[in-house]
């Protein structure tokens, strides 16, 4: 790549900051609303503080670094042989981590769905710590390939002629799948060549990308990014789609349902009101993903094929890699948004914590129990104990049914 576009340029020095403040804000307050005592023993809870953890990883690994690039022309890869290995393994991993919770959740909510009853067996904590473990454990152990394949490597190029007046001691030139920094050393056989305008030159380049073994490149540059494809956007993206048209459906029998039962309590057509909250913020949150993943992934995929790897991206593909990756991390920057403005329980919580209210206990269906059963022992002290009391049973009675419904719309 030669001289910089400055429709790029202006792109990541511009936009970079807004999205870094708005997504570190943005995923630090999803974090702290829902760990909060009245949400954190939910396991949805689990699911979304660790994908705002790993969205704020994907914003300070990826995206921190192209804005330093541009901004800077500092490359973060080119200090040291180990920041240039694990740089290049937190950039596959983290995003797709973050697929993958998105995933996890979403079936979750499936199961929670179908199997109402048994959603204290299926939903629970435990599982959900299980499940973000493994995740992590299986996509960190297939992408570990990227700590021992890459390398901070010099590379030589073939002298040339360079003016003494156009020379730079430095520069940084994006090519395909690499970074690299190049440095010019002059030299002269004798005094006459001193005095002349143009000096031979031998330029180093020092390149953060897979070893030199051809096996491993084309591996690295033609496979893995199909790879990284299929474990970052393709698959997720479908079970995603899949999953919400089971749960639409789910839903819209369940809807005929009420209808025909005109027996129904209200207690019923609250629940059914904050299940159309949590399916509204997983179908704008799944749907955004799928928007702003589509793109990235198409690039990646041709750039081997239409980037040169010796001169980098052209000034229209520097413009087209600038907006495919903003698109790509502002996935990364607007979760908080998107729970806010489509999730009516995850709206209250926020609205409590800034309120400094009490936290109540409705987002956790174990807070929902020892409230039940609280209210059950305080109530009415001093009724003696021959009498029968038959509305707190009948009470406790709807509790207990409701629990597992309400644990359904626990976002």
């Amino acid at each position: 790549m030669g001289e910089r576009s400055a429709i790029a340029s202006w792109l990541w020095k511009t936009i970079s900051p807004v999205f870094l403040v708005l997504g570190t804000v943005g995923n630090l307050l999803s974090i702290v609303v829902l760990t909060r005592p009245g949400t954190r023993k939910s396991s949805t809870a689990i699911y979304l503080t660790a994908l705002a953890i790993t969205d704020l990883t994907v914003l300070y690994t990826g995206f921190l670094r192209w804005w330093m690039i541009y901004t800077f022309d500092l490359d973060i890869r080119l200090f040291n042989d180990v920041g240039c290995r694990f740089h290049w393994f937190s950039t596959f991993v983290a995003p797709e981590i973050s697929s993958w919770l998105l995933v996890a959740v979403t079936c979750e909510r499936i199961a929670c769905t179908i199997w109402p009853h048994r959603v204290r067996l299926v939903c629970t904590r435990r599982s959900a710590r299980f499940t973000v473990f493994a995740i992590v454990l299986v996509l960190c152990g297939g992408s570990c390939h990227l700590i021992f394949g890459t390398s901070l490597r010099t590379a030589e190029i073939e002298p040339s002629l360079i003016s003494l007046e156009n020379m730079t001691t430095s520069g940084t030139l994006i090519g395909n799948n690499q970074s690299t920094r190049t440095t010019t050393d002059l030299y002269s056989a004798n005094e006459s060549e001193r005095n002349t305008t143009d000096t031979h030159a031998v330029e180093y380049k020092f390149i953060c990308d897979a070893f030199s073994d051809e096996m491993y490149r084309s591996f690295f540059s033609f496979v893995y990014p199909w790879i990284d494809l299929l474990l970052y956007f393709f698959i997720p993206s479908v079970i995603l789609s899949v999953g919400e048209v089971l749960i639409l459906r789910k839903v819209m029998e369940s809807r005929r349902l009420r209808i025909r039962m005109s027996q129904k309590s209200n207690a019923c057509v609250e629940i059914t009101a904050n299940s159309r909250s949590i399916i509204i913020m997983l179908l704008t949150v799944n749907a955004v993903f799928i928007i702003c993943t589509t793109p990235i992934s198409v690039f990646l995929i041709g750039r081997p094929y239409w980037v040169n790897s010796e001169t980098g991206l052209t000034e229209h593909q520097e413009i087209v890699w600038a907006v495919v990756n903003l698109l790509m991390y502002l996935n990364h920057t607007i979760n908080f948004i998107l729970y806010f403005l489509s999730g009516s329980r995850f709206r209250e919580k926020v609205y409590e914590l800034f309120k400094k209210k009490r936290p109540d206990s409705s987002f956790s269906q174990d807070a929902v129990s020892d409230n039940g059963q609280q209210g059950q022992t305080t109530e009415n002290p001093s009724v003696p104990s021959g009498v029968s009391r038959p509305n707190p049973n009948v009470s406790l009675q709807t509790d207990s049914s409701n629990i597992s419904l309400e644990s359904i719309n626990s976002c």
